[in-house]
Order: C-alpha cells, then sequence, then structure tokens
C-alpha cells in the first residue's frame, strides 16, 4: 500500500502468460475467480493496472490499484489477496481449457 490511494502487489502464478491474460480479459474466464458477472471494458489509464511477465514457472503478476479511499486501503489489500490467489488456482493447469 502507498500514501498515494494505490494499493500495490507482485504475485507469481503457476500458469502461462497466455492464459493469465484470458482471465484477466474474457468475462467468462474472469468469472470462475471473481464472481457471478463480469463486464469487461479494459482501457489505458484505468483504476486497475496488470503487468504479466513469464517466470520458468508461469507469470509473475503485478498489479496496481488506484484512487483508493485511505479507509478503503485495508479492505482492498485483503480483497486481492484472497482474489488473486482464487486467479492462480483458476488459470493454473487443472483449469486449463
Amino acid at each position: 500500500m502507498s500514501g498515494d490511494g494505490s494499493f500495490e502487489t507482485t504475485v507469481d502464478l503457476n500458469a502461462p502468460v497466455q492464459e493469465v491474460f484470458r482471465h484477466l480479459t474474457e468475462p467468462a474466464a474472469m468469472i470462475r475467480w471473481m464472481g457471478q458477472h463480469a463486464t469487461l471494458e479494459p482501457a489505458p489509464g484505468g483504476a486497475f493496472e496488470f503487468t504479466l511477465s513469464p517466470t520458468e514457472g508461469g507469470t509473475r503478476l503485478r498489479l496496481v490499484h488506484r484512487n483508493l479511499p485511505p479507509d478503503e486501503m485495508e479492505m482492498h489489500s485483503a480483497g486481492w489477496e484472497y482474489f488473486l490467489s482464487r486467479l492462480s488456482q483458476a488459470a493454473g493447469p487443472s483449469w486449463a481449457s
């Protein structure tokens, strides 16, 4: 967490970059780790920034979530920890389609 209203984290996922990208950009795949429905309109400069880098074991995902009110930082930190672990399971080898 930073003092500018941004939450940032990095996580290594046991899934190829293409599969992680699919789970971030396709509504049906995003539902598998984020919830019941998804409407996606990715655009540069938005509140969320995902950077994907290949690693020997899969993908390193860097997330920046901007414009958070100070009193919501802790909640979003816990939420992202939870949902990124679900992304790791959804995009991992046992879920690949």
